[in-house]
């Protein structure tokens, strides 16, 4: 795991991603996930399924944590998340995903937001491959979590950020696929 990584959080994900994956001897199913293993993380976490559409692969929203909805100031479950109003963030979540499906590994993306006031946010995103039936990739189980910042203060920021009026730009920090099979380690 990448040593920047600040999210106890979503090592916690990780680590129980770690040790479906070993049980399966492959990609877990969604029937593995035990949402009590990761009580904690429940507010960050969604579950995408991986569709195609016309050949091309979209990713509608299955579940939503809480604080995600909070943080996107929409619940996006059923949403594609090409269709939601992020100020272009939603392309970035979008391409972990294809990454997810081209590599078959876990991807761990790091982001900066900027607002157009010149104020910066941090993002970690993790994104991981589950299987729903048989052994294709048809689930993405992932964790977003913003970072360095307090939460009381992000609470009160978000009361007043509109995404997609006033997001300046995302930039890609970091993009790396991750071992399915070695756990997190603290930053």
């Amino acid at each position: 795991m990448p040593e920047f990584l600040h999210s106890d959080r979503l090592r916690q994900l990780h680590d129980y991603y770690v040790r479906l994956t070993r049980q399966a001897k492959g990609y877990p199913s969604r029937l593995a996930l035990d949402p009590s293993a990761v009580k904690t993380a429940l507010p960050i976490v969604y579950l995408s399924n991986v569709t195609q559409v016309e050949n091309q692969a979209r990713f509608p929203f299955r579940l939503v944590g809480s604080q995600l909805v909070e943080l996107f100031r929409q619940d996006s479950t059923g949403r594609y998340i090409r269709d939601m109003q992020l100020g272009g963030w939603e392309h970035h979540i979008r391409d972990a995903h294809l990454r997810v499906l081209e590599s078959g590994a876990p991807v761990l993306t790091v982001k900066k937001m900027t607002l157009n006031n010149g104020r910066e946010y941090f993002a970690e995103h993790l994104a991981m491959p589950m299987r729903l039936d048989d052994e294709r990739i048809g689930l993405i189980f992932g964790g977003l979590e913003m970072v360095r910042i307090e939460q009381r203060v992000l609470r009160m920021d978000l009361e007043q950020i509109d995404w997609a009026r006033d997001l300046h730009g995302v930039d890609v920090l970091e993009r790396r696929e991750l071992s399915p099979e070695e756990p997190a380690e603290a930053v």
